[in-house]
């Protein structure tokens, strides 16, 4: 700087000097922040766990704790990351056993034949008890779940019982928790544990709890089955009234025609003379269905993605089935409007499917007025159904557009005879039809149907009770084989006998005007 007349000032030469100093120390600041960072400041991963066996995000080398995996993989259970604790899996739930003090797991298959069955939650779900005690017989009307406890970084699992139908955290009291599984072992091996008078435990698979409890049975009543829309991976259960029997149930001979049906009754083929199997009769099976007629039967699907367009609803699924190859035996469902799990209850007799046939489920989103949109499509091979009685079970989607998607079909011979060896309840509190048991006691899922009943939900006239479903569906029974109701035969009696009364008074005129006539 100089001096002109007491007044201070730079040369342009200076001023340029000082902007570029200004310049250089920006680019530093800016270097200094995006500056590769130290290997020194990185934490050490080279010692963590197999981070996906736990169902973890692997461990980075970026974050705060040495070792350590990250937060749960998408879908599974558990506390933040850092931390090597094992989530829960998508398909863990908690059971609680009402009134009991031993939490008896059947194991996956296993048999559970103990008189109370348990209350089960899936993870993250509000399971409710109805008011009647039927699901949760200790607490009528109260609603339970298992999910993380409020501090979830530390990874519990708190089990809640409920006032809300939703299980708000503010209308729910903790009855117990379990902390997180530390090892392989822990996470199979919770601890039961007693809350009042009933015990609980969280599972890592469902299907443990569940073992060879069809899913109905858990509605507490041979008249209700279990009517959830939601997949069966995640054990909802939502109750409703079983359809009305088919038309060779008669209300007067219930034990009788739950079994055996009747004589006049046929199959509802046209094509077919056999006489309809009774609608609990197991049948004679066969040892082998390859070269000899199978019912293929595409009862339901679940998990469809939503295939339609913004503002035009939900998708509109209808499913194929054929033998791979062989178009002939193509056969197509309904189409169920708007819904991503829908029932189907389709089927055909396929004449005689060979060894080595696939039998091709194809599914589709009904597109009015364009092309329809896949939905996804399996293949069941032959191991899979040739052996008696044959499958009966959920095939997993392929080619869904991301969905977790799934079909459940049955295919069981059609030349089985009806048989006479049957098991069946036809009374309980409220209802009568038939609900048909298994040879182990158990009440067979998609066999329990509706005469008459005056449970909620029934309504006065009946009008509550679902249709009879087009599958179970036989020839109308004739009128001869029905029995009237007292009052009809007491009605009818008494006008042929008034009948004949006045025919004798006529007759008796007659021949007293005849004599007088004399």
């Amino acid at each position: 700087p100089t001096s002109r007349g007491g007044s201070s000032y730079c040369s342009s030469d200076a001023r340029l000097t000082i902007l570029q100093m200004f310049v250089l120390v920006a680019l530093a600041v800016l270097l200094f922040h995006h500056a590769p960072v130290e290997t020194d400041a990185l934490v050490d991963c080279t010692g963590s766990p197999a981070c996906e066996d736990r169902r973890r995000e692997e461990c980075n080398p970026l974050g705060t704790v040495p070792n350590a995996c990250g937060d749960c993989l998408l879908g599974n259970f558990g506390g933040e990351g850092p931390t090597n604790s094992y989530c829960l899996s998508n398909s863990s739930c908690a059971a609680i056993y009402p009134g009991m003090t031993t939490c008896p797991i059947p194991g996956i298959s296993g048999i559970y034949d103990y008189p109370q069955l348990p209350l089960v939650l899936p993870f993250g779900r509000c399971v409710c008890d109805s008011g009647d005690g039927l699901r949760w017989p200790t607490a009528p009307g109260k609603c339970a779940t298992i999910r993380m406890a409020i501090d979830g970084g530390a990874g519990y699992y708190s089990l809640e019982r409920c006032m809300s139908p939703t299980c708000e955290r503010d209308s729910c009291t903790t009855l117990t928790t379990w902390a997180p599984a530390q090892s392989l072992d822990a996470l199979s091996n919770f601890v039961c544990r007693q809350v009042g008078s009933d015990a609980a435990i969280v599972v890592d698979d469902c299907a443990s709890v569940i073992g060879n409890i069809p899913e109905s049975a858990f509605c507490g009543h041979p008249g209700l089955i279990n009517g959830a829309l939601e997949s069966v991976q995640q054990y909802i259960v939502k109750c409703e009234i079983a359809p009305r029997c088919p038309e060779n149930v008669l209300p007067d001979t219930l034990e009788q025609t739950c079994c055996l049906g009747t004589d006049k009754s046929f199959a509802t083929d046209e094509s077919s003379s056999n006489q309809a199997k009774g609608f609990c009769s197991l049948g004679t099976t066969v040892d082998s269905l390859v070269g000899k007629p199978v019912n293929v039967e595409i009862l339901s699907a679940t998990g469809f993605r939503d295939a339609d367009e913004m503002l035009q609803g939900n998708s509109d699924p209808y499913c194929t089935g054929a033998i791979l190859g062989q178009p002939q035996t193509r056969f197509e469902t309904r189409v169920v409007d708007d819904t991503q799990d829908p029932v189907f209850n389709a089927e055909k007799v396929m004449p005689a499917p060979q060894y080595g046939d696939l039998f091709e489920f194809i599914c589709w989103d009904r597109d009015y007025g364009d092309a329809d949109d896949l939905l996804g499509q399996a293949a069941l091979p032959t191991e899979s159904w040739e052996a008696a009685p044959g499958f009966d079970g959920e095939i997993k989607l392929t080619d869904t557009g991301g969905a977790q998607a799934y079909i459940r079909v049955r295919i069981t011979s059609a030349t089985a005879s009806p048989g006479n060896d049957c098991a069946v309840r036809t009374i309980a509190d409220g209802w009568r039809g038939c609900a048909c048991l298994g040879l182990d006691s158990m009440p067979l899922d998609d066999r329990v149907c509706t005469v008459d009943c005056t449970l909620p939900g029934c309504g006065d006239d009946g009008s509550g009770i679902p249709p009879t479903p087009e599958h179970w569906r036989t020839s109308e029974v004739p009128d001869s084989l029905l029995t009237n109701d007292r009052s009809e035969r007491v009605a009818s009696a008494a006008s042929r006998l008034a009948s004949a009364s006045r025919i004798a008074a006529i007759t008796c005129a007659w021949f007293a005007a005849a004599n007088r006539a004399r």
